[in-house]
């Protein structure tokens, strides 16, 4: 893994980024977690809304439209909490610190730290763009329904 003794200062200062870079994609992560509460939030709110008003005033009839609208709805739903309770994030063990690098010297330690931070990174990073993913066809599935809806009160 490591082939060449890099620059002591460089590894220092690779060390001290690396133990942020865990910080910024938990950060990261929930900042798309919230993203998906709250478009479950305002989704099911939204939908709910359009409900509510229409059948109180307008009194439609429960057609095939508005139980296609339920049906999106139960999807966007599914695929968002999906999204919010699937798949963790993945964090350098203490036991394996514990085991394995504290017999090291300090400078190898360190660049131990650094390359396992780059591969947790990239891990990370692609369990955030999924949770990005999920957000944005939690949103799409939402607006869907909530199209059908406007159309089912309306008439059509």
């Amino acid at each position: 893994m490591i082939e060449d003794q890099p620059n002591t200062e460089s590894v220092t200062l690779a060390y001290g980024l690396a133990v942020q870079s865990y910080d910024q994609m938990m950060k990261r992560a929930d900042v798309w977690d919230s993203n998906i509460e709250r478009a479950l939030a305002w989704g099911t709110a939204l939908n709910l809304a359009i409900i509510s008003i229409s059948i109180t005033r307008l009194k439609p009839e429960f057609d095939p439209l508005f139980w296609s609208a339920l049906g999106v709805i139960f999807c966007a739903i599914a695929v968002g909490l999906t999204g919010r309770y699937s798949g963790v994030l993945t964090l350098i063990s203490p036991k394996i610190i514990y085991d394995e690098w504290l017999s090291q010297e300090p400078l190898d330690f360190k660049q131990y730290f650094v390359f396992y931070a780059g591969e947790h990174w990239d891990k990370n990073a692609k369990h955030v763009e999924r949770k990005v993913r999920f957000t944005n066809w939690t949103s799409g599935l939402f607006i869907v329904a909530s199209a059908l809806l406007i159309l089912w009160s309306a008439g059509v």
